[in-house]
């Protein structure tokens, strides 16, 4: 949490704060009709580990420079970072002209459900749609919660819309890990036997 007192005590072990993010809570409540339809995007569709280097793409895209510098990512610990799906979650793409311009997970633990949705910055307009959809696979939960980036202004206006309510701040603490290079690098040069 942003107020623990060992933020404090990192902090002068040499770690910085880098991402705020708050966690909502609310009642997924029933959208009006079924599946919310967007005319110029496909469906949203299932990930498939086709996907992956698509959605590492919307992860740098959707993701503030200060952030991706401070966390410093590769593909690989991007995909290791991410919670594996169980029979009781699931992930979504939306994409537009072959394009992944967004991402959703959902996952159900007894009646609580989690909500993770990222867009493109170009159609952060898709927001609503992809959290309807989201929340119409979490209907069955008496609650659900979404951990959220203070970056995503677009989602977060759409939770406080449909009745979210913030519950508890968080901050990620970030220690650089950069090893200098040596300088004194020797070529070799290939000599023939004889």
């Amino acid at each position: 949490r942003r107020e623990d007192s060992l933020v404090d005590i990192a902090r002068k072990s040499g770690f910085f704060p880098k991402v705020p993010e708050t966690l909502f809570a609310g009642v997924p409540a029933a959208p009006a009709s079924g599946v919310p339809k967007s005319n110029d995007c496909d469906p949203l569709k299932g990930e498939t580990p086709v996907d992956a280097h698509d959605l590492f793409r919307l992860y740098n895209a959707a993701t503030p420079s200060e952030v991706r510098h401070a966390v410093g990512m590769t593909m690989d610990q991007w995909m290791s970072s991410r919670e594996r799906l169980n029979r009781r979650s699931a992930a979504f793409v939306l994409r537009r002209q072959d394009v992944a311009i967004g991402s959703l997970r959902t996952s159900r633990v007894f009646s609580k459900g989690w909500l993770e949705a990222s867009a493109h910055p170009d159609h952060q307009h898709r927001m609503p749609l992809m959290v309807r959809f989201g929340l119409l696979q979490l209907r069955s939960c008496r609650l659900t919660y979404c951990m959220l980036p203070d970056y995503q202004m677009d989602l977060r206006r759409y939770l406080v819309d449909s009745g979210f309510q913030d519950v508890s701040c968080y901050i990620t603490l970030v220690k650089s890990m950069t090893v200098k290079v040596a300088d004194d690098i020797r070529l070799r040069a290939a000599v023939p036997i004889i």
